[in-house]
Formats: structure tokens, sequence, C-alpha cells
């Protein structure tokens, strides 16, 4: 409390904009001293200052001066003056500074961080001492590896979802291209063969047309949803890029605890599109139905039936496993259905299909006794089939 140029107790205590505290008539002196210079300077601190400083008048020294001059001889008296005046400048230290946060409770600075609370604490918050408690800059140092590693994935995150989008975007395509050359080839196929047929068509014609616009509509949702998640991880940036902005660590701590949540539930990307669609295996199907019996056909219609139907946008992750019995696998690679001619063709079915199947065991010839045979849809296995219905299934 004294003056930093007469050295003695402050006279009418006035306050540079630096903080440094003058006698009234000192700094007024070296004030005088100074008018012919450029900038005056601070006698203490030598801070310049481009204009003539405005001298404030310090109450809070004042006040305190009056008290000690008071009670000059009660030690006790200067004691409690001098804890005073520390308080209050704390507190303007703190004023000061808007953005430094204060603990509610004992009005200090929060410089600490409670790991099990989960909540910034001050060194006088003595039901944390027991917790784990750690500095609050080292504490953001451990969150600013976080976040780096959240915008990391989140960047990586984009790129995979938009390779998904351009696969959405190839699928629509193959969608309509591959489902409308299925219809064209069903509508050729289906006008060479009898009257009996033209129900099959229908029904295959309907499966393919529900089958485009369930495919359309889930290749439609699932870009909107790519697209919302694109957009939701963008504005996980732009927020991660205000937050590298913070200064202050509490501040930071506080705002990136939301952010770490968040993208710690989010879910990792599963590139789970499917960029084989394609309607190809009802063509070459349909060509070789012209071969077969109307009862054969009928099966045979059932089958791609369910085949369009399983069709899919997105991947299943638990895709179903066909297995066909080794001595009666019949390989693609092995077959060429569209290359044998009718006759052939014919003799070949019944050919294969005796040796499949005993004579005694021959299934019904009517569509109607077939579906209430053993060898229905619910108990059909691909053994039991003939290899002119097993070149359909593996199409």
């Amino acid at each position: 409390m004294k003056c930093c140029i007469c050295e003695v107790f402050l006279k009418q205590p006035t306050t540079l904009p630096c903080g440094h505290n003058f006698c009234l008539d000192c700094i007024t002196r070296e004030k005088e001293e100074m008018i012919y210079e450029e900038n005056f300077s601070c006698p203490k601190c030598s801070m310049t200052f481009e204009t003539n400083p405005e001298l404030t008048s310090y109450k809070t020294m004042k006040s305190v001066r009056s008290k000690v001059q008071c009670g000059s001889t009660d030690n006790s008296a200067q004691t409690s003056v001098v804890a005073e005046l520390k308080g209050k400048l704390g507190q303007t230290k703190a004023k000061e500074d808007p953005q430094v946060p204060l603990c509610p409770r004992h009005k200090k600075i929060l410089q600490l961080y409670c790991i099990e609370d989960k909540k910034c604490v001050c060194e006088e918050c003595t039901e944390h001492r027991s917790h784990d408690i750690t500095p609050a800059d080292k504490e953001r140092k451990e969150r600013e590896k976080k976040v780096e590693k959240i915008h990391r994935k989140a960047r990586r995150e984009i790129h995979e979802r938009e390779l998904i989008l351009q696969k959405i975007s190839q699928n629509f395509e193959n969608i309509k291209s591959s489902s409308q050359s299925a219809l064209e080839a069903n509508q050729i196929q289906f006008t060479e063969m009898i009257s009996s047929l033209e129900r099959m068509m229908e029904d295959l014609n309907k499966t393919i047309k529900e089958k485009k616009k369930e495919l359309l509509s889930q290749a439609q949702s699932e870009e909107r949803q790519q697209r919302s998640a694109i957009q939701s991880l963008q504005e996980t940036i732009t927020d991660l890029e205000s937050l590298s902005q913070i200064q202050e660590d509490i501040h930071y701590i506080k705002k990136s605890e939301s952010i770490i949540c968040r993208q710690e539930e989010r879910d990792t990307v599963l590139n789970h599109v499917n960029d084989n669609i394609s309607f190809e295996f009802v063509k070459k199907a349909l060509e070789h139905l012209k071969l077969a019996f109307k009862d054969e056909c009928e099966l045979a219609v059932d089958i791609i039936q369910d085949k369009v139907r399983n069709v899919q946008v997105v991947n299943s992750s638990q895709e179903m496993q066909k297995t066909i019995h080794p001595t009666t696998r019949l390989q693609r690679s092995n077959t060429d259905v569209s290359g044998l001619r009718p006759h052939t063709e014919r003799q070949r079915f019944y050919t294969d299909y005796s040796e499949i199947i005993p004579h005694n065991e021959w299934r019904p010839k009517r569509r109607q006794d077939f579906l209430k045979s053993k060898y229905s849809q619910s108990s059909l296995q691909y053994t039991d089939m003939p290899k002119t219905i097993q070149i359909l299934v593996c199409i």
C-alpha cells in the first residue's frame, strides 16, 4: 500500500490503466514532467500510453487506508484489513476477465476437473478430494485427443458414405434398366407361349414391377438417410472447428462434452449397399421356360418370383445359404441355357430327372396336386428338383 514513486503510505490513492497505484500528487508531477514527451509511460512497469491516461480514484484502497490508520496499533485489525484487500483484489481480477468461470460456492477460479463426477471444481471443493481429480489443462489435452479422433472418424465416415451414395446412384440406373430389360424379355417370351401361360406372365410382371417400386423406394430411403448422416457429420465438423477456437479450458471441456458423447454413440458406417442389383436372371430363366411343360413352367415362375422378391438395395447381414447336394449340383459354367436346342434339352430333361428321382417316386403332373405333395414349396429341396429347374435356381 505504498506509492511506487515516493515509497510512503498512499495519499489519495490513484490507479493507472496498467493497475499500479500512486499518490495523486506524485503521479500528477510525473505527468507534468513528461508533458512534452510523445507518450506517457508508467513509472513502475514502463507501460506506454499513446494518450494522457485517465487517473482513476481507487476507492477500495482509500477505504483500506482509512481502516489501517484507525487501527494502526491493533495487529488483528490490520490482519483483517489485509485479508479484505486480498479478497477484493481477487474479485476485481476475476471481474476484469469475465471469461474465467468461478466456483458458485467458493467464488474461486475453477482450475480442476473431477473425473468421477464429471464436473469442474476449485481447490476448496473438499467433497471431491477423495475423487480422481486432474488439472483442467491436462483434461483438455485428453479431450483434444478424443475430439481429433472424432474429427478424423467423421471425415472418414463422410468419405465412406459418399461412396455409398455413388453406388446408390448407380443402382438407380441398374434397377430401372435391368428391371425394364427383364420386363421386355418377359413380354417377348410369354407371347410365344400358349394362352395357359398368360396368367403366369402377368404374375411375374406384377412381381417385377412391385419389386422395382420397392427397390427404388429403398434406394430413395437409403439415399435420404445417407444425406442426413452426412449433413449431421458436417454440422459436427462445424462444431468441432468452432470448438478449436475456444482458448479457455473449462469452456472447452463443457462444450466438448455433448459432442464427444454424441459421436461415441454413433454407429460405425457399414457399406451394405448391394452394387450387383440385376434382373438378368429373369431373361435367362424365361428363355428356358419355353422348353418346359405347363406344370414345370408354373413351378419355375414361382421360383423366379421368390428370387425377384429377394433382390435388395441393401444386403442383408444374414444371407441365406443355399446348399445343393454335390452329386446333383449343376455348375453354371458347365451349363449354357440359351445355347441348347429344344429337342436336345427336352431329352436331357427327362434323362436327368429320372436319374435324380426314381419312377416310383415321380412327382405329380398337375400343379394343384404338386402343391399338396411332399415336393411343395414348403418342403422342396434343391436335390429334389430336376436339373432343369436347378438351372433356374442357380441363375
